[in-house]
């Protein structure tokens, strides 16, 4: 597990590797998550097989391509059937 961020600002909280899948995470306390623009650019560097953006609510939606927005329960349950 790790953290990534650039000297030109690029950023997300967590990035784990998994029996050679990638994930990056972001974590938001609001129940509106919006992704900065340093957000995308570390998704575009990384290129992970799955983005999400990790919220309080239980609802999950598709926020862009390829980025869903879930809650933490439901993230332990993609891992669980991803893994």
């Amino acid at each position: 597990m790790f953290y990534y961020r650039t000297a030109k600002g690029a950023e997300v909280d967590f990035v784990i590797k998994i029996t050679n899948k990638v994930f990056v995470l972001e974590c938001k306390a609001s129940y509106t998550p919006v992704l900065s623009k340093g957000n995308y650019l570390a998704i575009e560097d990384i290129s992970p097989k799955y983005s999400f953006v990790v919220t309080p609510p239980d609802e999950s939606w598709s926020m862009d391509k390829y980025i869903d927005v879930v809650s933490l329960r439901k993230l332990k349950k993609l891992f669980s059937e991803m893994i």
